[in-house]
């Protein structure tokens, strides 16, 4: 389950169907109903466009008629990489710090060892190799080897 800010003091929470991730995730809007109610409208109105081949994101700002805010990484002025967390958006998770890094130098987003163990594990095409999982980065799709946690 994840939670996406969508600014106006709105958010919505997903959840991705694990054994089918390309389908409509289920969803829940939460803020004040003004703001919700035309995103839900929306989303009613332009589901049928929803792509298997798209992303999550590009699917659900095509489906919501609107882009989302950029994640905090990206709103910062330099292009160093983001040390928070990329699944969670934290810094401390359980006492933790963000210290696994995506090994493709045009990435290097930081993940907690959890966060990414437990997104590896929702994502089908991850392969268990004695104690490794073997999936790709949810930022550049590069592969990502981690030592279960």
């Amino acid at each position: 389950m994840r939670r996406i800010a969508l600014g106006d003091h709105s958010s919505l929470q997903i959840e991705i169907n694990a054994v089918n991730p390309a389908a409509v995730p289920e969803c829940r809007f939460m803020g004040s109903e003004k703001v919700v109610g035309a995103l839900r409208e929306a989303m009613m109105m332009n589901l049928n466009s929803w792509s298997s081949t798209a992303t999550l994101r590009e699917n659900l700002e095509r489906v919501l008629g609107r882009p989302f805010p950029p994640p905090p990484a990206e709103s910062h002025q330099d292009e160093s990489p983001s040390y928070d967390c990329g699944i969670c958006m934290g810094f401390h998770l359980d006492g933790a710090s963000p210290d696994y890094v995506c090994a493709n130098p045009k990435c290097g987003q930081a993940f907690h060892p959890k966060c990414l163990q437990d997104w590896l594990l929702s994502v089908p095409t991850t392969r268990q190799n004695f104690s490794f999982l073997l999936g790709s980065c949810p930022y550049c799709k590069e592969l990502v080897n981690l030592a279960v946690v």
